[in-house]
């Protein structure tokens, strides 16, 4: 009877494994949480780099139409006429340098491309967890890599 208890006692330790069944839940609500962020947050950063292409496209396409207009209404165009299509087409020259340097088209398409990456790489540790491949210390170690 005494033998049987002891084996009672040292294969239940319900301490340790609810410990570690919560470490592995957090982990894993951890782990879903982030790879849906990081894959949200590259899907904005790609929206982000289209719109300001196209914001800048559309500035240097307003910047050549007031030149053509210049140049083929310049016989009929009053001097305060002329001197307002200038001032506009320096205003939008320098709008648009401006916004091609705050945040550059190609810096925010790297950062979309590696929040993406990210989220690929925690995605792959995720479904090793989920499917047993990985106990939760390795698993955790990986996800903090």
């Amino acid at each position: 009877m005494a033998h049987i208890n002891m084996q009672q006692t040292e294969n239940t330790n319900p301490s340790a494994t609810t410990g570690q069944l919560n470490e592995g839940r957090k982990l894993h609500l951890r782990m879903k949480t982030t790879k849906s962020n990081r894959f949200n947050c590259a899907k904005r950063l790609e929206k982000k780099a289209r719109n300001q292409s196209l914001v800048l496209n559309f500035l240097s396409f307003l910047t050549v139409i007031s030149k053509i207009y210049l140049l083929a209404f310049a016989s009929d165009l009053t001097i305060s006429g002329a001197q307002f299509v200038g001032v506009f087409s320096i205003g939008v020259s320098v709008v648009s340098i401006l916004l091609s340097q705050q945040d550059p088209v190609r810096e925010i398409s790297r950062r979309a491309a590696d929040a993406h990456r990210c989220g690929r790489e925690v995605s792959h540790i995720y479904r090793e967890f989920k499917g047993g491949e990985l106990e939760t210390t390795a698993a955790s170690d990986e996800y903090e890599k």
